[in-house]
């Protein structure tokens, strides 16, 4: 890899503003599935509170069938009421019927010449009577249970209207992100495509300089796209092959030349900033190796280059040559 130190001008950033784009695109679809993700839980609340709401409205029209015009807590209050008198009375009378069972009966006297009438509502009849209303009361409690029940489900529906708000104002907040995001990436993107169609040809006819040199004239034109994809020719041929297709030998050389001629755009000669590469040749046989060191010399004309390195080839190589210094760390 390749390093070094200095301040870029804003046009040789072009090689850099494709990652930036990406970047940026990763993050505009980071947002879009957190927006996706809100706007899934807005439905899903405004669905939740319409469900709620309706089932709300189908058990008051249950209870207003129910319960008579008025207040539901007073109807159920007098059954109650009514309820409990009937126990007390029912009470009452087996007390007395016990009493008078237990109690000495008297001589009869002075018996009516005729019987003493009767009820005229029978006994059987008001214990079916009692018993009805009895099981009357265990419904009109369930209903009231029932409807308490209801109520503090209406009273959830509050907590889910703050809930809804919430997610509607982080919705909001995201999409305002998101235009955001989308406005510099539209000016990315344009600034990107003005710096390509400047940078590119100037830099590939640069990287050809370079690959030539590294590959002993094999190569003659180095192209890169508006993506910074590069392609290679060879020497007498027409059609330029993909750097994919290259060997990785071939490959290694043409990103060093690239690499190289970015440093020159970026880095001008009157600036005398100094070229460092850490371990830049590490994957180059002997033969490429040596095509490297003596172009990196040449360079050396113009501006200073520091190789460092975890080999001892290339200090062998270059051991003797003038204003060469080796030192081991």
């Amino acid at each position: 890899r390749i390093g070094w130190y200095a301040a870029i001008p804003a046009f040789a950033c072009a090689a850099l503003l494709a990652l930036n784009v990406q970047r940026g695109q990763r993050r505009v679809a980071a947002h879009t599935q957190r927006l996706d993700a809100l706007a899934a839980a807005q439905r899903e609340a405004e669905a939740a509170h319409a469900a709620l709401k309706a089932q709300t409205e189908r058990t008051l029209a249950l209870v207003r069938d129910a319960i008579p015009a008025g207040d539901a807590k007073t109807y159920v209050d007098e059954n109650l009421a009514r309820y409990d008198a009937l126990a007390r009375l029912d009470a009452d009378a087996e007390n007395k019927r016990r009493y008078y069972e237990n109690y000495p009966k008297p001589e009869l006297k002075d018996v009516p010449a005729q019987p003493v009438a009767r009820p005229e509502t029978p006994r059987e009849t008001l214990e079916r009577e009692l018993e009805r209303i009895g099981e009357a009361r265990v419904r009109a409690q369930s209903r009231a249970d029932h409807t308490a029940g209801r109520l503090q489900a209406i009273g959830d529906a509050l907590e889910l209207e703050a809930s809804l708000a919430q997610k509607r104002e982080r919705l909001a907040d995201a999409q305002n992100e998101y235009d955001a995001i989308q406005l510099a990436m539209d000016a990315l993107e344009r600034a990107n495509t003005a710096l390509q169609s400047r940078f590119s040809p100037a830099l590939g006819k640069r990287a050809a300089e370079y690959f030539a040199a590294l590959t002993d004239g094999k190569y003659g034109a180095v192209a890169l796209d508006r993506s910074f994809r590069a392609l290679a020719t060879e020497r007498g041929e027409s059609a330029a092959r993909d750097a994919a297709l290259l060997s990785q030998g071939a490959l290694d050389q043409l990103y060093l030349a690239v690499r190289l001629a970015i440093c020159d755009m970026a880095l001008p000669e009157e600036k005398h900033v100094p070229l460092v590469l850490d371990d830049a040749l590490t994957s180059f046989d002997d033969a490429r190796c040596g095509a490297a060191l003596e172009l990196l010399y040449r360079l050396t004309e113009t501006r200073q280059v520091l190789l460092l390195t975890s080999q001892h080839r290339e200090a062998a190589y270059l051991a003797g040559r003038s204003g060469v210094n080796v030192v081991t760390l």
